[in-house]
Order: C-alpha cells, then structure tokens, then sequence
C-alpha cells in the first residue's frame, strides 16, 4: 500500500467549496494541531475548524455526532451564508 500525502503549503489544495473540518482533541491516531495546516492548505476561503474537546478519533458518541449533524445541516441549509 503506497502511502499517500497532500502538500500543507499555503493554498496547495484546489478545494474551492464550502469545508468544515471537526476533530477531536482526544484523537490518538491524527493529532488536532494538523488541522490548522489542512485549514491553511486549502484554497477556499470558506472553511471553519472546529475541535471537540472530548472527541477521539471517530467522534462516534452521541454528542460528537449532533455536531457533526448541525454542521451538516447548516451547511446544507437552502439559507446557508457560505461563499
């Protein structure tokens, strides 16, 4: 299996739609901070981070994924502010 990585240089990644981005800060297998170089690489400038402070690596308890859900839905709404 050929391991596979994305340049972390400013604007390196053509995503040009809406992102949101949530990780846990209890995440043992991908630290947090390396979010904020995903957040810097992409070219949209509509991308939001946002860490949960007891989430791990799956964010599967109920709480993580009610924020995942409203994340989607606000993301999704026809109403939605984004660029």
């Amino acid at each position: 299996m050929k391991k596979r990585e994305l340049s972390m240089e400013a604007g390196s990644i053509p995503i040009q739609c809406p992102t949101r981005i949530i990780h846990g800060v209890k995440d043992k297998d991908v630290p947090y901070k390396e979010s904020l170089q995903v957040l810097g690489a992409l070219q949209t400038n509509d991308v939001q981070l946002l860490y949960v402070k007891h989430g791990g690596h799956q964010l599967s308890d109920s709480a993580s994924l009610e924020i995942i859900c409203d994340t989607i839905l606000k993301l999704t709404a026809p109403n939605s502010q984004t660029q």
